[in-house]
């Protein structure tokens, strides 16, 4: 079954968010048991913040090439990644390993809406601390806000 959206109502109710969802709902006949992973979608707004954010930092500063880039050393200053053991056989026989981070997924599957409220903090702080040192966070805060409106 594709991915629907419900909104929960008084008496334990779920109604469907759109006419899709209805429509996939409107497949199953009454006594039907399906199986549903059930979790609550995260808050748009505040990946579209942290995406205004990245931008923000990406044009004042000049050591990250791209947006991406900039966001990848930000989960790694985050400690959002994974390691992963990575071996190299050379001509000579020797195998040598070496532990690679790889950075993680912040993709709105990928972690809970109190995660990503907490990655969101730790990023902003990273930011502070080692991409713009110097930079007050009220001041950061402030320009996010006009970079999120169009501000700037």
């Amino acid at each position: 079954m594709p991915t629907i959206r419900l909104q929960k109502k008084l008496g334990n109710e779920w109604k469907p968010c759109t006419e899709y969802d209805a429509e996939q709902l409107g497949k199953y006949s009454i006594g039907d048991i399906i199986k549903a992973k059930v979790s609550k979608p995260r808050a748009g707004w505040q990946h579209r913040k942290l995406w205004s954010m990245v931008g923000l930092v990406w044009e004042n500063q000049e050591v990250y090439p791209t947006k991406d880039a900039l966001m990848t050393q930000i989960k790694f200053l985050t400690g959002n990644y994974t390691k992963h053991i990575s071996q190299r056989m050379h001509e000579n026989g020797e195998i040598t390993t070496k532990v690679v981070p790889i950075a993680d997924s912040i993709a709105y599957d990928a972690m809970s809406q109190a995660d990503f409220e907490q990655f969101y903090e730790s990023a902003f702080n990273a930011v502070l601390t080692h991409i713009l040192p110097g930079v007050d966070a009220n001041d950061l805060r402030l320009e996010v806000e006009k970079y999120i409106s169009g501000g700037l």
